[in-house]
């Protein structure tokens, strides 16, 4: 039985991560996106690249079928080969708001709900081969909003919420990596500064403690980046980014393609 992958993919923001993971792993793939038009990078039938350098992918846009939460029902007990290739629940915040005169996140706790109600039906049924959490901001803006609807006064300082948030992705993290499937976490980064040594690293943007740890919740930690116009990733330290690296498969080269049979071959499918 081929090792299940647990993967988690960080990189500053339009590093090409969410489209090489989308486009080329494993299919049924279910995608639960928390950033509006994030795989828009998926071409069309017909549009695809014609540049060699440019990522192969295994599906078009007509292959990616998109819901709300509240139609995953319909969806969660259909065998694997009833699944569409891809399917995307957008669990995005696209409510209409007035803006306000503070200054915190605009209360809302339905899509927080959203998520729960989702990550905790697939502990009951997983149809799929792949699921691809993306990205871990948006979570962390949806437990924000939660946060400002439920407890308004702890917006004023972050000690009251940071700590929360963090733990929450980390609980996160471990319901994600226990399904019966390939799981992969995209992740922006962000640069830190130490200010007792001055160095400068770029860490995954996680509040809270949990975000100097959470590579040690997954096998393979890489960080996307492009050379000119070719996506890449790094697979092993590489300067001010620490912490990348993977306990298999072995033998990887420090730079590396960013396509799955690149990284894993065919026979982890």
């Amino acid at each position: 039985m081929p090792k299940l992958i647990r993967e988690l993919r960080m990189g500053p923001t339009k590093s090409f991560k969410t489209g090489a993971v989308v486009g080329t792993y494993p299919k049924p793939l279910l995608c639960l996106q928390f950033d509006e038009g994030g795989i828009d990078i998926i071409p069309s039938k017909g549009m695809e690249s014609g540049d060699k350098e440019a990522i192969k992918f295994d599906i078009t846009s007509e292959d990616i079928v998109t819901i709300k939460a509240n139609a995953f029902r319909s969806y969660l007990a259909k065998p694997m080969a009833e699944q569409p290739k891809v399917l995307c629940i957008d669990l995005t915040d696209s409510s209409l708001k007035n803006m306000s005169l503070e200054f915190k996140p605009l209360g809302d706790s339905q899509p927080m709900q959203d998520t729960v109600d989702t990550m905790n039906a697939l502990t009951t049924i997983c149809n799929w081969k792949t699921i691809v959490f993306d990205p871990l901001t948006g979570f962390q803006q949806i437990m924000l909003n939660h946060i400002a609807k439920i407890n308004p006064n702890a917006m004023a300082d972050a000690r009251q919420w940071a700590g929360q948030v963090g733990q929450k992705v980390q609980q996160m993290i471990g319901v994600l990596t226990s399904l019966p499937c390939h799981v992969v976490l995209i992740a922006h980064t962000q640069l830190d500064k130490n200010e007792m040594t001055g160095a400068i690293l770029e860490l995954p943007n996680v509040y809270g403690k949990v975000r100097e740890s959470i590579g040690e919740l997954f096998s393979q930690v890489f960080y996307s980046t492009k050379q000119g116009t070719k996506p890449q990733l790094w697979s092993t330290d590489q300067g001010f980014v620490r912490g990348i690296g993977t306990r298999w498969p072995v033998g990887l080269p420090a730079v590396c393609n960013v396509d799955f049979n690149s990284i894993y071959g065919k026979e982890t499918l």
